[in-house]
């Protein structure tokens, strides 16, 4: 059965983040696909917002991503959206003291499983000539984030994969930006509070996500990285055009 109505797929989008930016794409009419490794999450999901479709997946998997993205577009006859959500934080502590292993699969699952997905959505986005792919940001994306090497390089290597694929699809009409939650509680949260970094004092507002997610599947938009609680409803023409909210070197 094809639809003509909007169709979001939201990688890690059984909890947390991932949940709350799928719950916004719901409310707004979208067929939702999420997926999750883990299946009790993903139906714990499924009964708490109604309309979600899931798919237990590991993002490493590529023949998998590209099977289900097949699978979604023969369903649906398209796809709008796609949410790089998933991520891992851990190894957490210096790098002397790092597993190499594990090090790796953080980078596996944060950059090439945004990677994966955004190459598997293309192919039908660019047939469309629209589309758009958010990337989530998170710390050590602009910035240095001791004991979490990992995820901050993974994270800063997003962020130019961001506006680079930009670039070369903007002719397509695809728009790519990366979204930065702000201070969410999350699994990554908690294990920053076992490692002994105290919950912040205060947590962002989730309602904030749901509307920068909204702005940025509907903006014009691309190339840029904005957090929630950037003035991004008075971006300007110039602004856009501009390296403002992009992630550059600073010349003296």
């Amino acid at each position: 059965m094809r639809s003509s109505e909007k169709v979001a797929i939201v990688t890690g989008g059984s909890r947390n983040v991932g949940a709350t930016i799928a719950e916004a794409l719901l409310e707004d009419g979208f067929i939702v696909y999420i997926c999750s490794r883990t299946l009790e999450e993903l139906e714990k999901a499924k009964r708490q917002m109604k309309g979600v479709r899931i798919r237990q997946l590991d993002i490493r998997d590529g023949d998998g991503i590209l099977a289900w993205v097949d699978e979604i577009f023969k369903e649906t006859g398209r796809i709008d959206v796609l949410v790089n959500n998933a991520a891992l934080t851990t190894p957490l502590g210096p790098i002397v003291d790092n597993d190499l292993d594990e090090w790796i699969q953080t980078l596996e699952v944060n950059l090439l499983g945004t990677l994966r997905f955004s190459k598997a959505v293309l192919r039908y986005m660019i047939q469309q000539k629209e589309g758009a792919i958010i990337n989530l940001g998170g710390g050590g994306s602009a910035y240095p984030r001791a004991d979490h090497s990992a995820y901050a390089c993974s994270k800063a290597a997003i962020v130019r994969f961001t506006d680079t694929l930009a670039e070369e699809v903007r002719e397509h009409n695809i728009r790519v930006n990366v979204l930065s939650p702000g201070k969410q509680y999350s699994k990554m949260r908690e294990l920053d509070r076992d490692f002994g970094i105290p919950f912040p004092d205060e947590w962002d507002d989730r309602e904030k996500v749901k509307a920068l997610t909204r702005f940025l599947v509907t903006t014009t938009i691309t190339g840029k990285f904005i957090h929630i609680n950037d003035k991004y409803q008075l971006f300007t023409d110039e602004i856009m055009k501009s390296e403002l909210y992009t992630l550059r070197r600073i010349n003296p």
